[in-house]
């Protein structure tokens, strides 16, 4: 077995992250090491990542190697010393990380579907033309595509059965996470005042 083989089989890309202080969201995006951004659009997954913003992929041993300005042998090689992965034995020595439950998973999904769903209402409302030749603005169209979409995907995670919801969220994954990003980028252009008032 190669080096590469044996960082990538046997390190959790989203526990290496963590480990050298990548500051990861609720759903595992964070900002990307490649371009600059100001919304966090590099998604984190066990085994790769992806860049939504630049369409970046990689490995593992790709994101040290960019992280700390390396060679992707010299990556590998700070991999395997860091995590104390050798030859006859591979061992993951970084402190764990706590996976979340399926229900705080559920919960957080619910809490951004609800975020999102105030901010197309309210740009709904903001946006509805006036007048008969008013420029349509796109906030305004979106709200009225999305908003069905979203009362429907919250209707089957407080309506239907646990089988039901949970094939839901590993079917709609992506769909998420680019709703995550949106929602981002409102909070950062649309801030909400007071807490509770735009």
């Amino acid at each position: 077995m190669s080096l590469f083989q044996q960082v990538k089989e046997h390190l959790n890309l989203i526990d290496v992250a963590k480990y050298y202080g990548i500051k990861v969201n609720r759903r595992d995006f964070t900002s990307c090491l490649f371009h600059n951004e100001r919304t966090p659009s590099l998604k984190l997954y066990h085994d790769h990542f992806h860049c939504f913003g630049c369409g970046k992929t990689g490995d593992v041993i790709a994101l040290v190697a960019q992280m700390l300005n390396l060679s992707q042998v010299d990556s590998a090689k700070v991999l395997m010393n860091d995590f104390r992965l050798s030859h006859e034995e591979f061992r993951l020595q970084a402190k764990p990380q706590i996976q979340p439950t399926y229900s705080e998973w559920e919960r957080q999904t619910i809490r951004l579907l609800n975020e999102y769903l105030a901010y197309l209402q309210h740009f709904k409302t903001l946006y509805t033309p006036k007048f008969e030749h008013e420029p349509i603005n796109t906030l305004f169209v979106e709200s009225l595509h999305a908003i069905p979409r979203i009362e429907y995907y919250l209707d089957i995670l407080t309506f239907e059965p646990l089988a039901v919801r949970k094939q839901f969220l590993q079917e709609f994954m992506k769909q998420l996470d680019e709703i995550e990003i949106k929602l981002d980028e409102y909070k950062r252009t649309h801030p909400v005042r007071g807490g509770v008032e735009w």
